[in-house]
This record gives C-alpha cells, structure tokens and sequence, in this order.
C-alpha cells in the first residue's frame, strides 16, 4: 500500500514521537509497503524538501516553528498545518496516490486536512491518538473546562476524531474518556505505543566521563520538561535522595518547567541533579546504554492514561524503570505486576524514595532490566502495530 504518515515534530527531534513514527515507516517498509513521511519545518525557505535515505519519503513542508514557542504561538501555527499540507501536497510528484493516511495527534489540527485528503485519494485514514488534548489540560489547571479557549480547542478534536475511520488509543484505561463521544465507539481500538527490537542502537559515548559520574549510580529521565511530566516530582526525590551519595539524577530535555528545574536545583542546592538540556537521537541512546534506571513522571491531575514514548527505549536498553504517575494509570499494573519496574502514585514521595533505593541493589536493578527488556519484546513489537493499523482499516473497508 501506499502510506502517507502526518506527524508534527520528526527525527532528528529526540523526542518520543517522531522515533516511533520512523520505527514504524520502517516496519510497513519490511510488509512491502510504501509509506511516505510528511512533517512541518520552520528551517526551510523552499515549499518542501525530500529526503529517501532511510529508504522510504520524507517530506519536510514549510511551517511557522512549534517546539520551543510560547503556547499562543505555537497553536497559531498548528491551526495553519493543514493549510500548508493541503498548499503543498499537489506539488510533491511523489505522491500522486494513497491507500491509507496515518495520522498521529498530537497536533489536534490534522483533521481538517486529512478530511479533504480523503476525498481526493478516496481512502480511509488511521489516527495515532497519544496526549488526549485539551482534556490533558483542563486536569492540570492549564485551561479551563468550560472558556472559549477550551471550546476552540474540543471544536477542533471533534474533527479530528470525525476525520478516522479509525482511532487507535494507548491504554484501555482511556476508553472511558470516549463515553462523552458515542459516534465514535466503534472506531475505537487498542493500539499500545511501540519500539523496533532490531533496531541498531549506538555503542556507549564515555558519557560518564564527560558528564563526571564515574562510580554514579545514574537515575535518567530523557524527553519533555513539561508541566504534564511535573517536573518538581523529580527534584523533590532528588532532594529526598541527597543522603545515598552515589546516586545521581540526569534529566535531558527542555521544555515549560526547564527553568522551575534550574530555580529548584539552586534553592535546594541538588548537587546530586544534572540538566544536559536536547541531545540529539543518536546521543540520547548513546547515553542511554551508561545510565542505571530510567525515570518515569506524569502530573497526579491527570485523568486519562498515558504510556510514555520514552520508556520503551529504556525497555530496548534493558533498563528498570521507576515512576511516579496518576492514580490509576495502566502502566502501575504493568510494570509492577511484571517485575519490569517499581511504579508508584504522584505525589507519594515517601514510596517514590522507597522505590528509588530499592534500585540501589545491583543485583534487584539488573534482573529487573531484564525483564523489561523482555517485556519491550513481547508487548510492543513494531511488525505487530504495522500489521494491526493495515489490518484494521481493510477490515473495515
């Protein structure tokens, strides 16, 4: 089939996101598919750039910037991608054809395009639903349930629900958020984050060394420094961890609470925490090989279900995880009914501290990576979400 895969943010971003839609292009690639990347750049000058050196289309279309701008800015230029899509996507002779659009939300803005992309390739399309937003928001005291920023915000998710004929969602815990959509419930499946086991990852760069945790005991957290990640959950275990002077906390990112981390590294004088700020991909799993335990946190205002992206490449280098999330969140069951992880809920800091010097055991922390290497295996494969995206919408049609 053709594919044209629609996703806001792509390598060489180190975030979560764009890693899976490429390990999934590669995955259709592997089916004998053909799909076809297209993402918005704020670094070109021309309509669009094409690059085929992974082996399949990526296009790079011309956009105002969304990562790293002030929120009025970055809505701005996300309620323009599907004007600039559907402004570009004639002029690309590359893609005279489709047989299926994947889209990935967020942005909550693809609907409008993918609609008439629709109807001028007459074929059905797939929505790759993560942050379920503006619902994310409203829980975190971001917006209000009831503004007229927030009705702007749940117009445009309606369309960009109404665009699927299919809806994949990452927890089954989220199922119940679709209750206030009814004309949706038989869109709705279950379609678990994913990661490439045969991915090559790149060999260990001496980051101890250069970063001076020689003989550290490294707890990582890699991605966005957000307000949805509550990044004071962290400082406040790095602080509680200041009395084991072997453990050290590496954060690598940047995002809405960089500088909250900066002023609580300060006050608190963390000794024991380290901001790297963005590595690109290739670092980021590089440094990722040297670390101990990955870091998992999400704000405890949260509602819906969340799987984060990046704790699959901490399954893929073999890594336990520890986290702190919202009460009920699927991923408690998970990784503590499988030994894979020790997860407890935000803001218990009490056992987030007992479960962070559980990890201090070498013996505990290795086995434990093991299995959630193994997990990562057996639950989220990249073939299995290739063929179950293709799957289902033929068997819809």
């Amino acid at each position: 089939m053709e594919i044209v895969l629609l996703i806001d943010d792509y390598l060489p971003s180190t975030k979560s996101a764009p890693l899976m839609i490429h390990q999934l292009a590669l995955g259709l690639l592997r089916r004998g598919d053909r799909p076809a990347i297209m993402t918005p750049s704020a670094d070109i000058a021309e309509d669009f750039v094409m690059d085929s050196s992974s082996g399949f289309k990526v296009i790079r279309f011309r956009s105002g910037r969304l990562k790293n701008v002030n929120r009025i800015r970055r809505a701005v230029n996300e309620l323009l991608l599907p004007f600039r899509v559907l402004r570009v996507i004639g002029k690309i002779p590359e893609i005279r054809s489709c047989d299926l659009l994947v889209y990935y939300s967020p942005s909550i803005f693809w609907g409008a395009a993918v609609g008439r992309l629709k109807k001028r390739f007459r074929c059905p399309s797939y929505l790759i639903l993560r942050d379920i937003f503006p619902q994310w928001c409203i829980d975190n005291g971001i917006l209000r349930a009831h503004s007229p920023a927030t009705a702007f915000f749940r117009f445009f998710e309606r369309i960009n629900y109404r665009a699927a004929d299919r809806i994949g969602i990452q927890s089954k815990g989220n199922l119940k958020y679709f209750d206030a959509f009814p004309e949706l419930r038989d869109k709705i499946e279950i379609l678990p984050n994913w990661f490439d086991g045969a991915e090559t990852l790149p060999p260990p760069g001496g980051w101890r060394g250069r970063l001076g945790l020689e003989g550290k005991l490294v707890f990582f957290y890699g991605g966005n420094l957000g307000n949805a990640q509550d990044m004071a959950n962290l400082a406040r275990l790095a602080r509680n961890m200041r009395s084991c002077p072997q453990a050290h906390f590496l954060l690598a990112g940047k995002g809405d609470e960089y500088e909250l981390l900066e002023r609580l590294k300060q006050e608190w004088r963390l000794d024991n925490l380290t901001l790297t700020g963005v590595l690109e991909q290739q670092e980021y799993f590089s440094l990722l090989q040297e670390v101990d335990v990955g870091l998992i946190s999400l704000h405890p205002l949260h509602k819906t279900h969340n799987f984060p992206g990046k704790l699959l490449g901490y399954m893929a280098c073999s890594k336990p995880v520890l986290g702190s999330v919202n009460a009920g969140n699927d991923i408690i069951g998970l990784f503590n009914e499988t030994g894979a992880g020790l997860m407890s809920v935000n803001p218990d800091d009490d056992r987030l501290l007992e479960n962070a010097r559980k990890l201090l055991d070498p013996e505990f922390r290795q086995a434990m990576g093991r299995r959630s290497r193994e997990l990562l295996l057996k639950r989220f494969s990249v073939n299995a979400i290739a063929a179950q995206i293709c799957g289902s919408v033929r068997a819809d049609g």
